[in-house]
Order: C-alpha cells, then sequence, then structure tokens
C-alpha cells in the first residue's frame, strides 16, 4: 500500500512539472537588410543544408529571438525569427538582420591597451553561455545599453549578444553632452566659512591690501587657476577672476551628470570603463584636464567627459 501511494505522489509531482510554463526567449523587433525585392528561406536550423520552414522579404517586421542563436558549418551565426504576419519562424544568417531602435553611432570594443578577444554571451552576464568571441578594435553596433551589460551586434559577421558595457568604447559621444562644465586646467575648490552667513572676499592682488572685487558666501563653487603664496587665484562660475586667501577654500566640489555617461579609469575613451553613470548622479569633481574632469564617486576615483557634467 506504502509502495502504491509513493508511485502515485512521483506521478503527480512529474505531471505538475510538465505542466509548468517554459520560459520564452527575449525577442526584439527588427527588419531585415538585403537588395530590394529578396526572399530569405526560413530555416529549421543554422545553415543552408536545414530544409526549408517558409520564407522572409525585405520589409517583413520581425520578432528576433536574440538568445536563440547557432553556427552553421562555417562558423556563421544564425539566429531564430518570426515573422509578424505569418507567424512562421526559422533561422536566418545575422549579417541580414537589422534591430529596430539600434544606434547608428560607430563604436569599438576595448579590451584592453594589449589588446586580446572578449566572449559575447548570450545573456547578460558571466553565468551564460559565450555565443561567440569579438576582437579587440572591432565595429558594433549598440542594440540595447545596460549599465552593467549590453546586447550588441559585431559588424564584420552579425554575431549578436551580450559584452560588458566597460568595454564599449565611444559611448559618450553616441548622444549629446549638455553639461555647462567649463574645459580647460584647473583644480576644483569651494568656499568654507566659520559661520554660514558669512562672505569672503574675492581681491585683485594677493594680499589683504588688495580691492575686494567681490564678496562670495559659503559653498560658492571656484575654478583654482594658480597658486601665490598664501593665495589660490580663482573663477567663479559667473566668470569672476581674482585672489582669495586659502584658508577659506576646501578641494573639490559637487557635480551632478547631465545624462548617462561613462565614469573611466583614464582621461579619453580608450580607457576601460568603471561604472556606467546614469543622469543626475553626484559626484566629487578634483580637477579638471582639457576636456576631462578627475573625479570622485562610490569610493573610486575616475574620469568624465566634462560635457555630461554640471556644476
Amino acid at each position: 500500500m506504502t509502495k502504491r501511494i509513493t508511485s502515485l505522489i512521483l506521478i503527480l509531482a512529474l505531471l505538475m512539472t510538465c505542466a509548468l510554463p517554459v520560459a520564452l526567449a527575449d525577442t526584439v523587433s527588427g527588419h531585415l537588410t538585403m537588395s530590394s525585392g529578396t526572399t530569405l528561406y526560413l530555416r529549421k536550423g543554422a545553415g543552408t543544408n536545414y530544409g526549408s520552414n517558409g520564407t522572409v522579404k525585405k520589409g517583413d517586421a520581425i520578432k528576433i529571438y536574440t538568445d536563440v542563436t547557432a553556427k552553421d558549418s562555417s562558423g556563421n551565426p544564425w539566429t531564430k525569427i518570426k515573422v509578424v504576419a505569418t507567424g512562421k519562424t526559422g533561422y536566418v544568417k545575422n549579417i541580414y538582420l537589422s534591430f529596430d531602435g539600434a544606434g547608428s553611432k560607430k563604436l569599438t570594443v576595448y579590451v584592453g591597451k594589449n589588446g586580446g578577444t572578449l566572449y559575447v554571451r548570450k545573456g547578460p552576464g558571466t553565468s551564460y553561455s559565450p555565443a561567440g568571441t569579438v576582437k579587440h578594435g572591432a565595429s558594433i553596433t549598440l542594440l540595447k545599453k545596460g549599465s552593467l551589460w549590453s546586447m550588441i551586434k559585431v559588424n564584420s559577421n552579425g554575431l549578436v549578444g551580450y559584452i560588458n558595457t566597460s568595454h564599449i568604447s565611444g559611448l559618450e559621444s553616441s548622444s549629446s553632452g549638455t553639461g555647462n562644465m567649463p574645459t580647460g586646467t584647473y583644480t576644483a575648490g569651494v568656499v568654507t566659512t566659520k559661520y554660514s552667513g558669512s562672505n569672503v572676499n574675492i581681491r585683485k592682488s594677493a594680499s589683504t591690501s588688495g580691492a575686494i572685487i567681490t564678496s562670495v558666501p559659503r559653498n560658492t563653487k571656484l575654478m583654482v587657476l594658480s597658486t601665490s603664496g598664501s593665495w589660490y587665484r580663482v573663477k567663479t562660475k559667473s566668470g569672476v577672476t581674482g585672489y582669495i586667501s586659502k584658508s577659506y577654500v576646501n578641494a573639490g566640489f559637487k557635480a551632478t551628470t547631465s545624462g548617462s555617461v561613462n565614469f573611466r579609469k583614464g582621461a579619453g575613451t580608450s580607457y576601460s570603463v568603471i561604472k556606467v553613470l546614469s543622469k543626475g548622479t553626484s559626484v566629487t569633481v578634483r580637477s579638471v584636464s582639457g576636456s576631462w574632469a578627475k573625479v570622485t564617486y562610490g569610493g573610486k576615483t575616475g574620469y568624465i567627459s566634462v560635457k555630461y557634467l554640471n556644476w
């Protein structure tokens, strides 16, 4: 009797498992890039040696199953698609795929100063198996940007998958920077006073006998241009230039990002990305050299294009 009950429980468990819903693959809207009037076969597998499951032509709206990929005998990547109008599914060669909403800006892969090869994964993380590889400097199209992982298409062979966003070079210029921080060469400073209501004088010369140009309140942000003894030559946001005693200036000031921007290890787009910062993120500016600001964020020091900083 006990054996019978145990068997029934096992059968029920099996039936329940079979009834569980299967997770569907991620899909992205797209279309095909090929000569006008050309028709492609929807193949039952990755390669022309597989039978046809129908056809698809240029202009047809399609859904692209980004994580259902395979390679043919020559190593070319293929991806499963669905034709919206007919509902038919099958595989097409990746070089014919175009993703709706994909960025048009030319981007490249950055692996490291010495180059190298990177895995392109089937999902956003190292737990996903590789779909293929991409070399340092390869031209790519950004399909979906994420703070840690981004979906890309390798332009040379159509390979689609995910790489860490820190390995994408040129993202800063993919959208216009609207920050108001000046370029140039200066260190960042902020006015400090003993009492909150007090103002500090900015003078024409580096001396208490120098004529007063203006007075500024606590927390006024300053561009520190040079040093003269116990004085700083500074410039304010409003454009006033003069001297202020060092005792009234603390290092660094706060700024916010004007858009999504890369926080890099060095002053240039060739340096790897520490993190992608979202719009409105607060950072502490330490100095500016040319068009790059040295900043601290989350206990780390790195660089951000001044085009993406508001002070």
